[in-house]
């Protein structure tokens, strides 16, 4: 045994046969100590214990001067941590389970719901900081009959009843939020900051923030709510989402109970199979309503691309039409919509004016050069939409920087992008054109 082991062997041999030993001491032993709170104005005082085995210890010289009144002894045993309050003559007039005895199934242990006793900075008058406290407003999390779960102050007056099988903070890409979800029978409500109820416990999934606002789940249908519990759009669809410029919309897909089965498809968007989309503007007023699509979807400055027997369009966020529905396929590429006809494709910008024709096989964006495929042939534009080189070059490769077009003769052109120069194209005959 090293020596390391031999000193910790005696420490705890030290502390649990009850050998005088100085405060400081006992505070930093290998063993979580009791907490002891200043009396408040009701001339009650805090007691956090976080194990009871440290209560058994009857005779140590750090009980006799921080004496837990005689009444406690006199109990049988208590769960593993408790909040007790006692008065200023060592009675105890509150306690409170702060966990459940300890359980085993199948080998793995549950129940032990304790307070965070490590992280001990300066916490206002209490002297430090209790995970717990923080997380539920300024309360303590216990545990009343069969389990159940409230909330105390500091003071030990009961806030909220312990009737629900769970307490716990809302989270959200900002943090911890102000409400608190309770859970009972498997539904969900929530709380506000002042722990009043907004919602019983009705939500039949776990509520999700989305921005500063709530999404809320109920038999599968989805709505938001703001944090003061104000119904901003009604629990009728399949799914609520925020969009551009603090749009949001709401989906209702073409058959709700596939849906599930779509968004394990780890192909699956959104915009599959959706039959209505509902635009709300950042109020929550509805702005528009698109029925009826066979395919709906949001992609571009407040544009959505939709398809209707087969033709796809693009309709702004007020239902206009900014590219008719006539194509065979549309998709965004590099701020542009990539269109299909009659297996020839082009570009339309954002505002829906066709900028390269739709007559190429293919289009490929590179910096500052569009290449295009054209009966086989390759051909080069730049990103203004100008003609640099007609398509004649039976292959493209790539060696250090440069672009290698090669005609069916073997003759060669370039296309350079290196970044110390500004990008050009030169003709196999030796003419150069900047991009």
């Amino acid at each position: 045994m090293n020596l390391k082991k031999i000193v910790v062997f005696v420490f705890i041999l030290i502390h649990f046969y009850g050998k005088p030993q100085s405060e400081d001491v006992f505070l930093f032993s290998a063993f979580p100590e009791t907490m002891y709170f200043p009396f408040n104005e009701d001339s009650l005082q805090l007691i956090i214990i976080p194990h009871y085995d440290h209560w058994l210890q009857k005779g140590t010289h750090y009980d006799r001067i921080h004496p837990r009144g005689g009444s406690w002894f006199d109990h049988k045993t208590p769960p593993i941590n408790i909040y007790l309050w006692r008065n200023r003559k060592g009675k105890i007039v509150k306690a409170y389970n702060t966990a459940v005895d300890s359980a085993h199934i199948d080998g793995m242990q549950i129940g032990l719901r304790s307070t965070d006793y490590i992280n001990r900075t300066d916490f206002s008058s209490l002297g430090l900081e209790l995970r717990d406290f923080s997380e539920f407003n300024r309360c303590f999390k216990f545990y009343g009959e069969n389990n159940k779960v409230g909330l105390v102050d500091i003071k030990g007056n009961i806030l909220v009843s312990a009737g629900f099988d769970n307490i716990q903070r809302l989270w959200s890409s900002y943090g911890a939020s102000n409400i608190l979800l309770v859970e009972k029978d498997g539904k969900i409500g929530l709380l506000d900051s002042d722990l009043k109820e907004l919602f019983p416990p009705v939500f039949t999934e776990y509520p999700e923030c989305i921005g500063h606002y709530i999404k809320v789940v109920k038999n599968k249908k989805c709505g938001l709510i703001d944090e003061k519990g104000t119904m901003l759009i009604d629990l009728v669809y399949d799914e609520v989402k925020p969009i551009h410029d603090s749009l949001y919309i709401g989906l209702i897909y073409q058959d709700s109970s596939e849906l599930e089965k779509l968004r394990l498809n780890t192909h699956w968007n959104w915009g599959y199979k959706v039959k209505d989309c509902t635009v709300f503007s950042k109020d929550f007023k509805v702005i528009t309503e698109l029925k009826n699509y066979e395919y709906i979807y949001y992609w571009g400055i407040k544009r959505f691309i939709v398809k209707r027997n087969n033709q796809f369009g693009v309709l702004n966020h007020k239902g206009e039409t900014i590219i008719p529905l006539a194509y065979d396929e549309l998709s965004v590429d590099n701020g542009y919509y990539l269109a299909y006809k009659d297996c020839k494709c082009g570009l339309i910008d954002m505002k829906g004016k066709l900028v390269l024709p739709i007559e190429f096989e293919s289009v490929e964006f590179y910096e500052k050069a569009i290449y295009v495929t054209q009966n086989e042939l390759i051909g080069v534009y730049n990103d203004q939409f100008r003609l640099i080189a007609e398509p004649q070059f039976k292959e493209k490769k790539w060696e250090m920087g440069t672009y290698i077009l090669i005609r069916q003769n073997g003759s060669r052109g370039y296309v350079v992008h290196l970044k110390t120069k500004c990008p050009y194209y030169e003709s196999p005959e030796g003419k150069r054109i900047e991009l």
